[in-house]
């Protein structure tokens, strides 16, 4: 079976099928049928052997896996129907969280150099995909207003987000043009927001 090049994370799935079978390849290049296979294809024989009993190649190849898990699990959890608009923010923050703890628990990199080049590619992959609408539907998830999340002090609220609360209010201008129904719901959101100690009384279109 051949993974086709446009496939979804093509060359992941390949690599985490790899590294499922690696014993039962080291047995196989170490074994009599091996050597019989490769008298007919001894420059390609060689080259698959020496890959395979290379220690490093797979230590490097389960630290890709390792620090790409977090991205090719977000991609897995919104490849759906379901409608979970609202949490796509979350889920970037989440991954590149992730991705940092993974790769800095192997690099040992005071500077985070790798971490900062990664982060980088997927911060401008992020700004080139998101729209306002992605921060409406998570500013507005009652999901991320609940009371764990509120007492977590490395947590900002949604509408104290500043690129949150920008997205937000740029959606809802799009959104609600007449300027009687845009009033009544800023102050729907706002009452959202503020109920029940969840915006701490803050008001997220104070500016």
């Amino acid at each position: 079976m051949q993974v086709a090049e446009t496939r979804f994370a093509s060359h992941i799935i390949v690599l985490t099928r790899l590294m499922q079978v690696k014993e039962s390849l080291q047995s196989m290049v170490c074994s009599s049928l091996w050597n019989q296979w490769r008298q007919s294809q001894t420059e390609r024989a060689q080259a698959v052997k020496r890959l395979v009993v290379d220690d490093e190649w797979w230590d490097k190849v389960e630290y890709l896996l390792a620090f790409t898990k977090p991205i090719v699990d977000l991609i897995r959890m919104f490849d759906t129907d379901k409608p979970n608009l609202g949490e796509v923010y979350e889920g970037i923050d989440s991954m590149i969280e992730k991705i940092r703890v993974v790769i800095n628990a192997k690099e040992q990199d005071p500077n985070e150099v790798f971490y900062k080049e990664v982060k980088d590619i997927l911060t401008k992959r992020w700004n080139k995909m998101t729209t306002s609408l992605h921060l409406l539907a998570y500013a507005v998830n009652p999901k991320y207003y609940s009371a764990e999340l509120l007492n977590d002090p490395e947590r900002t609220l949604p509408n104290n987000d500043p690129e949150v609360s920008q997205g937000y209010k740029k959606a809802l201008r799009k959104l609600f043009v007449d300027p009687d129904i845009a009033y009544m719901i800023r102050e729907e959101f706002s009452h959202f927001v503020g109920s029940e100690g969840l915006g701490a009384g803050n008001d997220p279109f104070s500016s």
